[in-house]
């Protein structure tokens, strides 16, 4: 059985769009490298939660969001955010709020905590274990304990073995 893991919206953006906001552009390559490197391996099932499909077509015009969407559907397993996913939302949210009351702290923006809370609600709902993300400040300490986060990179030595168990 093959391994669900899914891709954030700043591995689309970067890798596929090639866009980056000044200091950020070497993420361009890397992401280029990560989904090159995930098209090869034959243990993966590469899917994407609808919300993130929605991030990263947000600012392309309709016809750069229908060629989107099509490699999209060709390449990978779009995750709908449907009935199963919103309560596993409900669920990240209440974790969330839960450890927020014992003192974690409040990420930055909370209309990015709703959509990462979404994204790990459809990837709880479908069976996807590792996100490939760059948000250190929301979706990171968001998954601590539900999904396996792992960088914008290709995983080498033990980063690798995290994949083996699953």
């Amino acid at each position: 059985m093959k391994t669900r893991i899914c891709l954030d919206a700043h591995v689309l953006i970067w890798g596929i769009r090639n866009e980056a906001v000044t200091g950020q552009e070497s993420m361009c390559e890397r992401a280029r490298q990560l989904i090159s490197w995930l098209a090869q391996q034959k243990n993966f099932e590469v899917t994407l939660p609808s919300i993130v499909v929605a991030e990263a077509i947000a600012r392309a015009n309709d016809e750069q969001a229908r060629a989107a969407l099509r490699a999209f559907r060709r390449d990978w397993i779009v995750l709908p955010f449907d009935e199963h996913s919103a309560v596993e939302a409900r669920r990240v949210f209440q974790r969330f709020d839960q450890r927020r009351k014992e003192g974690a702290p409040k990420p930055p923006c909370r209309d990015c905590l709703m959509g990462d809370v979404k994204i790990l609600g459809t990837m709880l709902a479908h069976g996807a274990k590792v996100i490939f993300t760059h948000d250190e400040t929301t979706m990171v300490p968001l998954a601590a304990g539900l999904v396996t986060t792992q960088p914008i990179e290709i995983p080498v030595g033990e980063q690798r073995d995290l994949f083996e168990g699953l």
